[in-house]
């Protein structure tokens, strides 16, 4: 699997997962703004192979007004780990195109 293929299917966890908690995308577009990948640094001991299962579990590790950190596992089908992902989302304003507050928003509270 090469590593485009796992950073893209990293974005898609994180968007279903904000999805799931209430700050995706049109939950976002209420404050006038919407997530945008800083970084993303994976950290990989071997890839899957061709046609190999694997899964992806995401949490939230930390956030605080501007930012958000999400970490994933990526698992072989045995449930042996293979590799870590960590990403850095922040949240800006539609408008401005600078960062939002995200202070308002009541999952943080």
């Amino acid at each position: 699997m090469p590593i485009t293929l796992i950073a893209q299917r990293v974005i898609e966890i994180a968007t279903e997962h904000a999805n799931i908690l209430g700050v995706g995308y049109s939950d976002m577009i209420m404050f006038n703004s919407g997530w945008v990948l800083s970084r993303m640094s994976i950290e990989m001991t071997r890839y899957p192979g061709v046609n190999e299962e694997y899964s992806l579990t995401t949490w939230i590790e930390g956030f605080n007004r501007l930012y958000s950190e999400r970490n994933m596992e990526i698992q072989d089908g045995n449930g042996e780990t293979i590799g870590y992902v960590r990403t850095i989302w922040v949240a800006i304003d539609m408008d401005t195109r600078r960062p939002s507050d995200l202070t308002g928003i009541s999952w943080l509270a």
